[in-house]
């Protein structure tokens, strides 16, 4: 009866071992929010519009016709902006930058136009006269490029820690408001996430980017099947996050996971076969600890997401 007992009690004790690994074995690493109600359509990532566009700008170079005399583009810029898009590498820049802009103000929608245009100003030193252009534009795409450009100021060398708050404060500012209108836009989120995440430590911005960087890889792990050019740097980036606010163990749970996802990702498998404190200077490189550090110059550029 006795040795009944004690096989009992074994018993029990075996079940909720078991029942405690189980447990274990389903908490994830890492915290991700719950997004049981979100749709592909809530996050915005459509781009099938942008992708048709390209694909008649290619169709354009395969039978250019047109001259590119200053009637001509003018016309193209009004009227047929997929053969002016395939033509853009043969004008100057300032032809690029003249004919963008008239083609936006006919279609003020366009993602391809309006991130070829400021990318283009960017690298001749311009932002500031492609933000003047696009605050006259009314169109929801244009506060995303407005947000974005304002990043793109902060490659301008000369300027010092206020300066480059101020700029970065103003893109926050601006990705806000396109997510009050719609808390899971998905590129405003990431946007900001990125935004807080190159801020020094010591202004306590970090643990404000995990919280949008979190949503970004909760939206990956959802929908694990689409192909969106951008989930590979959602794990990179949270993980950095995590990282930069001394959550050591998460943050390389999340470069696993992400690992195990994007297993031909260079930046993925640097960082998990690293050791701690080569981790760290990783992140320090990449994000900035104490510093505000600038982001690579054309993180701003979302031709990926429309252009292979």
């Amino acid at each position: 009866m006795k040795k009944k007992k004690w096989l009992i009690v074994y018993l029990v004790i075996f079940l909720v071992l078991l029942l405690l690994f189980g447990a274990m074995s389903y908490m994830k690493p890492y915290d991700v929010p719950e997004l049981a109600n979100i749709s592909v359509k809530d996050i915005e990532i459509n781009f099938d519009k942008e992708k048709t566009f390209v694909q008649k700008a290619k169709e354009g170079t395969e039978q250019k016709t047109t001259d590119t005399n200053p009637e001509d583009l003018l016309t193209l810029s009004r009227t047929d902006a997929p053969y002016l898009y395939s033509i853009l590498s043969e004008l100057s820049s300032t032809d690029q930058i003249k004919y963008l802009k008239e083609a936006i103000i006919h279609s003020p929608d366009n993602h391809v136009l309006l991130n070829r245009l400021r990318i283009i100003m960017l690298k001749k030193e311009k932002t500031e006269e492609y933000i003047t252009f696009i605050q006259g534009l009314e169109n929801s795409n244009v506060k995303l490029h407005m947000a974005l450009a304002y990043v793109d100021l902060l490659q301008d060398v000369d300027l010092g820690t206020a300066a480059l708050g101020q700029r970065s404060s103003q893109s926050i500012l601006i990705l806000t408001e396109i997510l009050e209108d719609n808390p899971n836009n998905l590129l405003a989120r990431y946007a900001r996430g990125v935004n807080n995440l190159y801020w020094p430590s010591g202004l306590q911005r970090t643990e404000k980017a995990i919280q949008d960087l979190a949503f970004c890889v909760a939206v990956a792990e959802k929908f694990p099947d689409i192909d969106f050019p951008l989930f590979e740097s959602f794990y990179i980036t949270y993980g950095d996050a995590l990282m930069k606010e001394g959550k050591i163990k998460e943050g390389r749970a999340v470069w696993k996971k992400g690992l195990k996802q994007f297993s031909n990702s260079h930046e993925l498998e640097i960082r998990n076969r690293s050791s701690e404190q080569q981790a760290m200077k990783i992140v320090e490189k990449s994000r900035g600890i104490d510093i505000f550090q600038r982001p690579d110059e054309l993180i701003t550029d979302l031709q990926v997401l429309w252009e292979k």
